[in-house]
């Protein structure tokens, strides 16, 4: 049987699967209405990069380094989509949130399978 700690971990994931769907859904039908240039949008790319580069700085333990790299390498990725998002043209905003969308799916299921396997 599983520790409560193990199933927080994986509902944890199971949100950022959610949040995933969530931000590639809203990429793929293209109702998206932010504006993508104010700065709390560059604060929070910014601020997701500078969390997952401090993330894969540093490491708990060394059994869960697959989990720290996966969740530490998302947040750079999905923080560079969000600054990129911000910096380049708007015919890019669709295909950079659909990245962003399915780093974030893959970060929770890869995440997921890590927790269950006690890796």
């Amino acid at each position: 049987m599983r520790s409560a700690t193990d199933l927080l971990r994986v509902l944890i994931e199971f949100v950022f699967i959610l949040l995933g769907s969530l931000i590639l859904w809203v990429s793929v039908t293209g109702r998206y209405f932010f504006d993508r240039r104010t700065i709390a949008w560059i604060a929070l790319g910014a601020a997701l990069f500078l969390f997952g580069a401090r993330g894969l700085w540093r490491t708990r333990k060394l059994a869960a380094a697959p989990e720290d790299f996966v969740r530490g390498m998302s947040h750079v990725l999905v923080g560079l989509m969000m600054l990129g998002v911000a910096a380049l043209p708007f015919r890019f905003e669709g295909p950079l949130l659909g990245i962003a969308g399915t780093i974030l799916i893959f970060r929770g299921l890869t995440n997921a399978v890590l927790v269950f396997r006690g890796a």
